[in-house]
């Protein structure tokens, strides 16, 4: 969309960050880029577009997110909320700026939309969409399961699905190892690392999957392909953005 003084608005997808390298606005540079479902992306793809935030303007330049804050150990309530309590809604520094909203602020809402929200029983659900609060992860969201003892069936599961969802710095590296069995999951190895490059990744994978097929983040091939360099039978996995967040709802 262009004004009629030359400025533009760009619209496009981001599920490859890649290809918003080659942008280039008709006149001036990019000053702001907004984000909408920010949850649905990695830290990468900020740190990418943060470095598209180039060049002389007279503008500021800056960056906003609008999403619904769903678990506490996604990496934006790691690398922005850590001043913000769930008590507050507005909070501001010299480079950050935070609004929380919730259904009240939303004056196109009908009566019975908010009704909806206010009659959630799903602690977890309501925390969020309700509320506008930060989720926490695995106490609220999953609750049927447990730890057992699984010794004497283990022999009895046949295949086995093991998945790794890459990390290093500010998420870790996440292997689960997992058997289906009468409509149950049992999950009998996992491994949760920061800080692994591939080459110490690969043979950590290895001890514990051998050459069974590794599923991998389909956002880094170049990873996988790695992994595959050092002996892993890895291939990446199907899933596209927000399919995660989809599953657990």
């Amino acid at each position: 969309m262009t004004t009629h003084d030359g400025y533009q608005a760009i619209f496009c997808g981001l599920d490859d960050v890649e290809k918003i390298k080659s942008i280039r606005p008709v006149k001036g540079i990019i000053t702001d880029i907004w984000i909408e479902e920010a949850t649905e992306t990695g830290y990468d793809d900020h740190k990418k577009l943060t470095k598209r935030l180039r060049g002389l303007s007279d503008k500021p330049k800056r960056i906003t997110f609008t999403f619904n804050p769903i678990f506490r150990t996604h990496w934006i309530f790691k690398e922005f909320f850590t001043e913000f309590t769930d008590q507050d809604t507005v909070y501001r520094d010299e480079k950050l700026s935070i609004l929380k909203t919730t259904h009240t602020d939303n004056r196109f809402l009908e009566p019975e939309d908010r009704e909806n929200l206010e009659d959630e029983t799903n602690e977890y659900y309501y925390n969020v969409y309700t509320l506008g609060n930060w989720g926490v992860l695995g106490k609220l969201v999953f609750t049927n399961w447990r730890i057992e003892d699984i010794t004497k069936i283990r022999d009895n599961f046949g295949s086995y699905y093991n998945g790794l969802d890459y990390g290093y710095t500010n998420d870790p590296s996440a292997l689960a190892r997992l058997a289906i069995k009468e409509k149950k999951l049992y999950f009998t190895h996992e491994l949760y690392e920061y800080g692994m490059t591939n080459d110490l990744l690969a043979p950590a994978i290895q001890q514990i999957i051998g050459k069974e097929i590794l599923r991998a983040d389909p956002s880094a091939p170049k990873d996988t392909q790695e992994l595959r360099g050092y002996g892993l039978n890895a291939i990446s996995a199907r899933g596209g953005k927000g399919s995660v967040n989809h599953g657990i709802q």
